[in-house]
C-alpha cells in the first residue's frame, strides 16, 4: 500500500516505507544507509554511494521547496487519500477537456473563422457575434481542435448556446 505521493516536476513518485531502511519509490527499491538531521533545516541522506545535502526551504500547505545537491526543486507531498483526491480531480479535468464555447448573450452571428477539425490556439478568433449592435469576438479558451460547429454566418442565437465543441 503507497503511504504518500511526490509530484516532481509534473511527474508522480509512489512512496512506500518498508521499515528499517528501505523504502521503495516507483517499485524500485532503495536503501537508505544514513539520514540524519545537521540542523532544523539542513539533512544528509546516503543511499549506496551516494550522499545528497538537503536543504528544505519555504512550505506551503502540501508544497515544499527543497535544494538538493545545489539543484532547487518544488514539489508536493501527497498522503494515500490526498492523491486518490486529486486523481478523481484531474480525470474530471480530463473529461472536461472538451470545451463548450456558449453565447455569452443573445445575438447574431456574423463571422464564423473555424470549422469541423480546425486546429485553434488560445485566444483565437473563433468567431464574431453581434450584440445590441457592437461586435463581439468570441476567443478560443485555450489549444485544441474544433470537434463540432453547432451554428452558421447569420444565424441568431440565445444567451448560453453552445455554439462549439472543441476536443
Amino acid at each position: 500500500m503507497i503511504d504518500f505521493v511526490i509530484e516532481l516536476n509534473n511527474k508522480k513518485y509512489s512512496v512506500i516505507y518498508k521499515g528499517g531502511k528501505k523504502i521503495i519509490i516507483n517499485n524500485s527499491e532503495y536503501t537508505i544507509d544514513e539520514f540524519y538531521g545537521k540542523n532544523e533545516n539542513e539533512f544528509l541522506l546516503r543511499t549506496g554511494r551516494k550522499v545528497y545535502n538537503i536543504v528544505s526551504g519555504k512550505s506551503e500547505g502540501s508544497a515544499f521547496t527543497y535544494n538538493i545537491g545545489g539543484n532547487l526543486y518544488r514539489l508536493r507531498l501527497y498522503t494515500a487519500l490526498q492523491h486518490i483526491i486529486q486523481s478523481g480531480r484531474e480525470s474530471r479535468q480530463i473529461k472536461e477537456k472538451h470545451s463548450e464555447i456558449k453565447a455569452p448573450m443573445p445575438g447574431l452571428i456574423v463571422k464564423l473563422h473555424v470549422q469541423q477539425g480546425s486546429v485553434v490556439k488560445k485566444g483565437q478568433s473563433l468567431l464574431v457575434l453581434e450584440a445590441m449592435k457592437m461586435e463581439n469576438e468570441i476567443q478560443s479558451p485555450r489549444d485544441g481542435k474544433i470537434k463540432e460547429v453547432r451554428i452558421k454566418s447569420g444565424t441568431s442565437v440565445e444567451k448560453n448556446e453552445i455554439l462549439i465543441v472543441m476536443e
